[in-house]
């Protein structure tokens, strides 16, 4: 049987590099950077933050948090962040122990006043 001749095609156009043609976007923040955000949407247990229209996600947090972050890594659309400290709303009594203590420094120190006491008046 002959053998099929393989038929040589002309060499290719190099690709056209499509990084090239769109700009390169520069992210608004940067490893390291800490910021403070509102958390204002959430998606498989990332809360979504923005610093310019520029999502920020953090993890174990919930809509309506207000948290400070830092910035542990950027990529072209988003970025990453841990919280550092978060301003979670307490509700009077919720830590009684620590209010308690706070009432006892106070009065010690001469700065309550009988109507913050919560006591009756000493005559």
């Amino acid at each position: 049987m002959p053998k099929k001749q393989i038929k040589k095609s002309k060499p290719k156009k190099p690709a056209k590099k499509i990084a090239e043609s769109v700009p390169e976007i520069k992210s608004p923040v940067s490893v390291g950077k800490e910021y403070d955000l509102e958390i204002e949407q959430g998606k498989n247990g990332f809360g979504i933050g923005f610093v310019k229209n520029f999502p920020i996600m953090i993890p174990d947090v919930e809509v309506g948090d207000s948290v400070h972050v830092q910035i542990i890594k950027v990529k072209a659309d988003h970025a990453v962040g841990r919280v550092m400290s978060s301003e979670e709303p307490q509700l009077p009594g919720e830590n009684i122990e620590e209010e308690y203590r706070e009432a006892e420094e106070k009065a010690a120190a001469g700065e309550l006043l009988p109507e913050e006491s919560g006591g009756e008046e000493e005559e």
